[in-house]
């Protein structure tokens, strides 16, 4: 059965041409309307006289492929009935198909950030009823979002059928073909989003914001803020604790090779976002990035009929692909061995075994997320999630446990200033892989890394040069917050060192006294003169 609604101002033989056809040709329930009932309207006032057990949404710009309603009937009996079913897609471009999009199995990780399942759908009619689908005026130009948010919060069943069955007409004037984006089409987002919000036990730990990164178009998500964040414990201080404690408050084990630097404290409020808006997340994973602002290592990827793959290894950071799906956040089916965060208290239930000082941690992530799989919990990527690799990364590498301050050996931590270095008052320089300050200007130079050092004593070495006059005293300062994501610790004052020599080595003891803690290394001077920073080492001393 067809069900046509045409609403608002039409021509009358325009009108005339629909009754005709509605009866002699299609066999159609036409639907008259002279008000424009807008796009939500018209939704609901078909599949108010709907009378199938599914209804199939369709635009004026849709065109289904010949066998699409046949095949949507049998993937519908084969796959017992779903609350929503979904079909891939392509464009057709002057009357030409172009873009297939085959789209992943439904996704909810994927569909949170990222409205991918539009057309061809078919959508139970009691489910939707009971739902109140289109009923909302808010998501008026993102209903197909809306109606996939109402059946997955509600525990319905969605499914896919791995094949084309309808092509969307584009054109350049298209409202979704913009990239700047259509406010009203932002409006409707921002709304849909508002309201997944309200849904969760602790909404306001969540705003409505844009992406970070730029995608081809303005794009809004979920974000977490920074509070009541849970305990990360770090991989090489798991054999002290483990014996002796607990894990069933959140906490979060962050698995590292010493040869990676997390890229600073937005990466730990993205794995708590995805870990809390999605309670089967035990594990999350991102991407390890070169100098060259290339990825190194990334996560493990099942595709449609293809076994997995390291499907963002080799890529450059802002390579999307087809669709953009390698800049968005999704099920994946590993993370990388470098970088990965995984729910302590989930790993533990499944059965996985704490790593100790002999584990081969590479083994030990690719086994962890093997048990995670078959326990039927998830892993997530999330290109926000990213570390930069330093020199003598090996990707996929072998390797044996160890904290990264390698407190065993004493060896130190190289952290050398990229391009990517977080920086505030400076210039970095990539013919001296330095930060620079201006010349007879007071400067700041900052880099703030997150590094997982035990509790102890530790000395800053800075790798300078001082070009003069440096007419004030030239500063090294280490800025211990005692990182625990809520609460401050611990803040060391500066330590003033008076340089005349070029390179000169600042040396800036400190103290760490808990985990989780955020360090800033800034070097300032006082007066004139110039400042090249090249880098610090951290050693632990006791």
């Amino acid at each position: 059965e067809w069900v046509i609604v045409a609403h608002g101002p039409i021509p009358t033989s325009t009108l005339q041409q629909l009754r005709e056809r509605s009866t002699e040709a299609w066999g159609a329930t036409l639907i008259i309307e002279p008000k424009p009932l807008g796009i939500m309207g018209a939704m609901q006032k078909s599949l108010k006289h709907a009378k199938g057990d599914y209804v199939v949404p369709i635009d004026a710009d849709d065109l289904l492929t010949v066998d699409a309603i046949q095949i949507l009937v049998h993937e519908i009996d084969r796959l017992k009935r779903p609350s929503l079913i979904y079909s891939d897609e392509d464009l057709l471009i002057n009357g030409k198909p172009e873009a297939p999009y085959l789209k992943p199995d439904f996704d909810p990780i994927l569909n949170l950030d990222s409205s991918y399942i539009w057309h061809l759908c078919a959508i139970n009619r009691e489910v939707a009823m009971k739902l109140g689908l289109y009923t909302d005026t808010g998501a008026n130009w993102c209903h197909d979002w809306d109606t996939v948010m109402r059946i997955w919060n509600a525990g319905g069943r969605i499914e896919h059928v791995a094949e084309i069955l309808y092509h969307w007409r584009q054109h350049p004037q298209s409202t979704t073909n913009q990239s700047e984006g259509d406010p009203r089409s932002l409006q409707s987002v921002r709304h849909v989003l508002a309201q997944q919000i309200l849904r969760t036990a602790t909404p306001e730990r969540y705003t409505v914001e844009p992406w970070p990164h730029f995608r081809g178009m303005k794009e809004l998500y979920i974000a977490r803020n920074g509070e009541n964040l849970p305990e990360f414990i770090w991989v090489g201080d798991v054999q002290r604790d483990g014996a002796t404690r607990s894990f069933d408050g959140g906490e979060i084990l962050v698995v590292t090779s010493g040869d990676v630097v997390v890229e600073g404290e937005a990466v730990y409020r993205e794995v708590v976002r995805l870990m809390e808006l999605h309670p089967t997340v035990a594990a999350v994973g991102g991407r390890v990035l070169d100098a060259d602002n290339r990825i190194v290592e990334g996560c493990l990827l099942s595709k449609q009929s293809c076994s997995p793959v390291y499907d963002w290894d080799g890529r450059a950071a802002d390579d999307g692909g087809s669709y953009v799906l390698s800049l968005k956040t999704q099920s994946v089916t590993a993370t990388g061995v470098s970088l990965a965060f995984f729910k302590l208290h989930a790993i533990v239930a499944i059965g996985c075994e704490m790593p100790n000082a002999s584990t081969e941690l590479s083994r030990w992530v690719t086994d962890a997320c093997e048990k995670i799989r078959r326990a039927n919990w998830q892993i997530a990527f999330s290109p926000l999630v990213s570390a930069r690799a330093t020199a003598g990364f090996a990707p996929h590498g072998r390797r044996v446990l160890k904290s990264a301050d390698a407190n065993d050996t004493r060896e130190g931590i190289n952290l050398p200033v990229t391009e990517s270095t977080p920086h505030f008052v400076g210039t970095y320089d990539p013919t001296k892989n330095a930060l620079v300050s201006t010349f007879g200007e007071a400067s700041y130079l900052s880099y703030g890394p997150y590094l997982p050092l035990r509790t102890g004593k530790y000395v800053a070495a800075f790798t300078i040069s001082a070009s003069g006059p440096v007419d004030g005293e030239l500063v090294g300062v280490v800025d211990v917050n005692g990182f625990k994501f809520s609460k401050p610790e611990n803040s060391l004052g500066a330590v003033d060192v008076k340089v005349a020599n070029a390179e000169p080595i600042l040396h800036v003891p400190f103290t760490v006294d808990d985990r989780n803690t955020k360090f800033e290394f800034r070097v300032r001077v006082n007066g004139g003169g110039q400042v090249e920073y090249k880098g610090v080492r951290i050693t632990r001393i006791a």
